[in-house]
């Protein structure tokens, strides 16, 4: 930070408040009483500081023990402090997130934590996030460590080990019927809580095998699901609502209908326990009982379904007939009789809608699980029973995340096409037009492409808690644009989705253009982190002793990085024949240090910063201190060296393999450290993804607002961006690594020297050759991309 706060000021805004400068409307309290309690875990939260006495602060509210991250992001100075619920200090930190923001890391024990967030130097809109941070557990045990789980659309979990429990929150906008259902290989067991985490319903089954089903009708508000499981494995959940309540529904007709007027008028008095008649099936609860119009329906649906004179029993009953103890409570023919004969009608339908007459239905039969690759397809028969042989069915299919699998009916084929890694269950019926067979589920499990030894792991989206259909937006996103050659996406270290245009695979390699400049401005750090250069702001003159007695002489090696030399911004080094002397000759037309100019020619200033700096030739330094120790075979690369034949590009033109720069992507999210072993220095990291300039780290482009012309993105990003669309996106803080090339084709035979004929080209897929008719293929919106990597977290 430029200039501190006092820990003493913070303190006292935290516990007296203060007000703002310009009177305007404070967005977060100042004080703990007025703190802004953060509701999900992992969903940035916009913030706004209106004047430097404004301090904004955040509740947090633990129900057990975790590990908490909190942080902000945006373009400001910012310094953050977590305070217990008493006030007193646990931690606070400056810069220790990305460029000028706090990043805070504790370990704390459940209850009440508060985080304010400040500046003495900046006012303006940031973004702070608090992620409960696990490793291996893709869910929080408690409601105030829970994932969203949004209405209508299924997730995916993992309970391990045997105790773990996941919890999700719901929120319902409006009074309706909601059905929580898992799905799933997995013997598992719900609760459904209120707002307060009480418990109103528990299952242990309900669904199609060990699975677990609830439905209630809930008001508006916020619930909690908890999940558990009697062993180790995978499910999915999803909350869907259902119109309980409407007119033409037995529960609705039930609550507007039938439940005061008729059931807590007439019928408590003995139906209920310890009431006056003790010998009664139909045992209700009064008025003054929680969810009494729940239990009661139930209590009538059960016993509807329990045979079929069971609606002509109740309608006897009621007039006075069979021996009714209470005698005649509703005359026959009046508007309630008439009203509860609708409803035991209407509920007597439901059930044999759902049951049916399982003589006179059609039946299946039970298939076992499945298991299929990614990108490969299934055919699986069934053979179907029913008692009137001349029936034609007709099957249909469904599948737990279409986003992992797809499912298509031909005839009585289900075919199950494999997306993306992960497990799902698909459910099949069958109809004769008159009734539909009882469901016949099975999971189907995705396993992740056969990959060669050289490839990085594949794993399931879910494995690194992702959404599947998270992944495959993004994927979706990219291979909008027709140049696209391929996607790949990393979490934590593996690839949980990919993506290749016809005719190219995992073994196809890309160009980098300018990608490569970010190879290089790594090999420079190594070569710091050595000492053989010894800072970034050692003098390039001190290597480069042309530059001895110049204009040129006080440039440091930060200024080149940095492309503010002062040197001109031009590109056209490659059509050069030196191109190393061309670099080394060109002027200045500024001054160092200021003004950012991109330029081909400074980032070839690294090929003879390295060859001097350490004796060797840039292209076998980069191999041997990074590309060879993160995995990448050299014999797999394509180096490309500029006319002379001699002189290796740093400004270009690598020919690598997806998986390849994806390693090294990977290596940037994790701070230099790769399979445990430290290869370049985190702060070299971190200088190299923070914005320097507007938007530019050492060679890496840093998408903030000033990228997006003022327009702050939902998360931190840097990127390694080249030519016609080729990119290496890291999300640090999401351990997110997302790579796309342009699709690509060069003859090795030709080599990898450059000419008027032979040079890296992706021109023909954007349409861009020299001559080329018609428009330039469009690529994709990078603000929306980074909205849909957002979501992956």
């Amino acid at each position: 930070m430029r200039s501190r706060i006092g820990l003493l000021a913070i303190c006292a805004v935290l516990l007296v408040g203060s007000a703002l400068a310009n009177g305007s409307a404070d967005d977060h309290g100042d004080t703990r009483l007025a703190a802004t309690r953060v509701e999900h875990y992992g969903v940035s939260q916009l913030g706004r500081l209106d004047s430097m006495a404004d301090v904004d602060v955040f509740r947090l509210d633990l129900q057990g023990r975790a590990e908490l991250e909190m942080r902000s992001s945006g373009t400001l100075d910012l310094k953050g402090t977590l305070y217990d619920s008493e006030g007193a200090v646990l931690a606070e930190d400056d810069d220790g997130g990305t460029g000028l923001n706090f990043r805070i890391v504790r370990t704390l024990d459940g209850g009440i934590y508060y985080v304010a967030v400040a500046s003495d130097m900046d006012t303006g809109a940031y973004k702070m996030t608090a992620r409960i941070r696990r490793a291996g557990d893709d869910h929080g045990d408690t409601a105030g460590a829970s994932t969203v789980l949004p209405i209508g659309i299924r997730t995916t979990g993992r309970i391990a080990p045997a105790d773990d429990v996941d919890a999700f929150r719901v929120e319902v906008s409006e009074a309706t019927g909601l059905r929580i259902s898992t799905g799933g290989p997995t013997d598992t067991k719900g609760e459904l809580r209120d707002s307060t985490d009480t418990a109103l319903a528990a299952k242990d089954d309900g669904g199609d095998r060990g699975n677990f089903r609830i439905e209630r009708h809930v008001e508006a508000g916020v619930y909690y699901v908890y999940v558990m499981a009697a062993g180790n494995g995978s499910y999915t959940l999803g909350a869907d609502p259902y119109a309980s309540d409407a007119p033409d529904r037995p529960r609705g007709v039930f609550r507007g209908s039938i439940s005061a007027p008729i059931v807590q008028a007439r019928c408590v008095n003995c139906h209920v326990a310890g009431g006056e008649y003790t010998g009664t099936r139909l045992v209700f609860a009064a008025s003054t009982s929680d969810d009494h119009e729940t239990r009661n329906f139930d209590v009538l649906r059960t016993f509807v379904a329990g045979g079929d004179d069971r609606v002509d029993l109740i309608l006897d009953k009621v007039r006075g007939l069979r021996g009714h103890g209470g005698g005649e409570q509703i005359a026959d023919g009046s508007p309630d009789f008439v009203t509860l004969e609708r409803f035991l009608t209407l509920l007597a339908d439901e059930i044999d809608a759902e049951t049916g007459d399982a003589n006179s239905r059609p039946a299946l039969d039970a298939v076992g699980d499945q298991t299929i690759g990614v990108g490969a397809f299934r055919n699986i028969a069934f053979a179907v029973s029913d008692r009137d042989s001349d029936d034609v069915h007709t099957l249909h299919a469904t599948v737990g995340d279409s986003c992992v699998a797809t499912v298509a009916v031909r005839d009585t084929t289900v075919v199950v096409t494999g997306l993306l890694a992960g497990t799902v269950d698909v459910t099949v019926t069958a109809d004769d037009g008159e009734a539909t067979s009882d469901p016949v589920t099975f999971t189907v499990t995705v396993e992740p492409p056969a990959v060669p030894a050289w490839a990085l792991p594949r794993t399931a989206p879910a494995d690194s808690a992702v959404a599947p259909c998270a992944a495959a937006d993004v994927l979706d996103h990219v291979f909008a644009d027709r140049a696209v050659q391929s996607v790949l996406l990393l979490a934590d270290d593996a690839v949980i989705a990919e993506r290749y245009a016809h005719g190219y695979d995992i073994a196809s390699l890309g160009t980098s253009w300018s990608v490569a400049k970010s190879f290089y401005s790594a090999a420079i750090g190594v070569a710091i982190d050595r000492g053989l250069i010894t800072s970034l702001d050692q003098r390039a003159s001190d290597f480069f002793t042309e530059w001895a007695g110049t204009n040129k002489e006080a440039i440091t090696v930060r200024d080149l990085l940095e492309m503010r030399a002062g040197l001109p911004g031009d590109t056209n080094i490659f059509v050069r024949y030196d191109q190393t002397a061309f670099a080394l000759a060109r002027n200045p037309v500024g001054s160092r240090g200021t003004t950012f100019r991109y330029s081909n020619a400074t980032s070839q200033l690294f090929e003879p910063l390295l060859r001097r700096a350490t004796g060797m030739d840039a292209h076998d330094w980069l191999v041997d201190t990074l590309l060879e120790p993160i995995g990448v075979d050299r014999d797999a690369v394509g180096m490309w060296l500029d006319p002379t034949g001699i002189q290796p590009l740093t400004y270009c033109c690598l020919d690598m393999r997806p998986d390849d720069f994806a390693r090294f992507g990977a290596l940037f999210a994790n701070e230099g450290v790769w399979n445990g072993a430290r290869l370049l220095s985190a702060d070299y990291v971190r200088t190299s993804l923070s914005a320097q300039s507007p938007y530019y780290g050492l060679q890496w482009w840093v998408m903030n607002a000033a990228y997006f012309e003022g327009v702050a993105p939902p998360i931190d990003v840097s990127a390694a961006h080249g030519l016609e669309g080729q990119h290496i996106y890291v999300w640090r803080d999401g351990g997110v690594v997302l790579v796309v090339l342009t699709k690509y084709e060069h003859d090795r035979r030709r080599g990898y020297v450059l000419s008027e004929t032979n040079y890296p080209s992706t021109c023909g897929a954007r349409n861009t050759c020299p001559g080329a008719t018609g428009q330039r293929v469009p690529s994709y919106d990078e603000g929306a991309l980074l909205d849909r990597l957002a979501e992956l977290r």
